[in-house]
């Protein structure tokens, strides 16, 4: 009993001294200070808690495997109606025909060395989710690729510049070792040797050699706003300022030539450009005009025009506003540094127009640049194409909230609502999925959804 730990209803905890009279009473020194006599009857032992070795509890955890949690992205990712990058080739159904016609099209590519297609399907048909499968099929069949979203506002097609500089931005090229941005691209061109002086390239290329200033150079080869003084007061006077007016479609259509010739000299089997959201045109009523310029240069630059390696400006055409001339050719030019629009044939490059149909009057000359059999028009998916779809989405639901399983009656039911609901738009359909079979997962599959 001597040295145990008692607890005192009032006098708190203490520790046994001492005891007498056969142990009725116990000399206590307690944790406030004072030593007492107490009867033993109005204290209780403190008993010690056993510690108990560790390791001897066995650690029960569910193992998170890997294909639930790349299943789990997957889902999360289909409630917002999306397919994520890393998984567009496996979650990608019914474009057989789609593929095949690029397929060929790019063979002519490889033989002339240029060409451009149009991607036309309806809000929701699937045309962002082919140019992903698209992207990431070529960029790793080693194809240099950029891919640009225009937007009304900033990134916007009577903005040369802007496009210009997110077309840099996005450009990747794949190799065996690693994949290059446009600043490893820049990097490794440095010692290439150009048939003819280009205005651009030519200045400055050779400022990589000496590492000095490279910041300033990746931004200004990246179409960043960088004015005159600017470039003088860096020591940069060799380099012409990249001109953010409209009317200079020449200079960028120029750029994008000799990013072309770069590219084929550094082993890539070609440059594709990838144009999404094209329709945006057809939304800026006040800037139209220059935005279809725009268009038309990198048309007929994919196209090897002939006529864009001629500064045509000798018969000037009609006066444009905003410092900006149109030649013989009906080509929009800078009225500061005017330019030929290719840096030299063949320009080794591919666009990939994607836009909705519309009745707009730009719609129509789009359209009339091209010829009939260079535009792919997205069908809608078959029923059984889109029945694969949802058996596939079933599979990777369940794998995510695994021992979740529906029924054979569930899926049935899920899948009759969700067809004749949204008249097969996919991304509404996959998104519905999710929510119906989370519905499902939650409130048990006996309830009246």
């Amino acid at each position: 009993m001597v040295g145990s730990s008692v607890l005192h209803p009032f006098l708190g905890k203490g520790r046994v001294l001492d005891q007498r009279f056969r142990g009725m009473q116990l000399q206590i020194e307690f944790d406030q200070g004072p030593v007492l006599w107490v009867r033993r009857d109005a204290l209780s032992v403190i008993k010690p808690i056993k510690k108990k070795k560790r390791g001897t509890l066995p650690i029960k955890v569910r193992p998170i495997k890997y294909g639930d949690f790349q299943s789990r992205k997957l889902i999360e990712a289909f409630r917002l109606g999306i397919v994520p990058y890393f998984a567009i080739e496996d979650f990608t159904f019914g474009r057989e025909k789609e593929l095949q016609r690029l397929k060929e099209e790019l063979e002519l590519f490889r033989e002339k060395k240029g060409g451009v297609i149009i991607l036309e399907g309806e809000y929701g048909s699937g045309k962002t989710h082919l140019l992903d499968y698209i992207h990431c099929s070529l960029l790793r069949s080693g194809y240099a690729v950029a891919r640009v979203e225009l937007d009304p506002f900033d990134v916007s097609p009577f903005r040369p510049k802007h496009v210009y500089r997110e077309i840099i931005r996005s450009l990747r090229l794949r190799t065996d070792k690693e994949e290059l941005n446009f600043q490893d691209i820049i990097f490794k061109a440095r010692d290439i040797s150009f048939p003819k002086f280009h205005t651009f390239f030519s200045k400055a290329l050779p400022l990589l050699k000496n590492n000095k200033g490279l910041d300033i150079l990746w931004n200004w080869i990246g179409g960043e706003i960088l004015s005159r003084d600017y470039l003088n007061f860096c020591k940069y006077w060799r380099l012409p300022v990249l001109l953010n007016h409209t009317p200079a479609v020449d200079i960028y259509c120029y750029l994008l030539s000799g990013w072309g010739y770069i590219l084929k000299e550094i082993g890539a089997k070609g440059f594709i450009i990838i144009i999404d959201e094209a329709e945006t045109l057809f939304r800026l009523w006040y800037r139209a005009e220059y935005g279809f310029y725009f268009y038309q240069g990198l048309i007929r630059l994919a196209q090897n025009d002939p006529s864009l390696t001629q500064l045509a400006m000798e018969n000037k055409g009609e006066g444009f506003p905003g410092v900006g001339r149109i030649d013989r050719f009906g080509l929009i030019h800078s009225g500061m540094r005017s330019l030929p629009y290719s840096y030299e044939l063949p320009n080794h490059i591919f666009l990939i127009f994607a836009l909705t149909p519309s009745f707009h009057y730009y719609y129509e000359k789009i359209r009339s640049l091209v010829a009939e059999d260079k535009v792919i028009q997205l069908s809608r998916l078959s029923r059984k194409d889109i029945e694969a779809m949802f058996e596939r989405l079933i599979e990777l639901y369940e794998q995510a909230f695994s021992p979740f399983r529906l029924v054979d009656k569930s899926k049935r039911d899920i899948f009759h609502k969700l067809i004749l609901a949204d008249d097969r738009e996919i991304r509404f359909f996959v998104k519905s999925c999710v929510d119906w079979m989370d519905l499902y997962r939650h409130y048990g599959e006996e309830t009246n959804l």
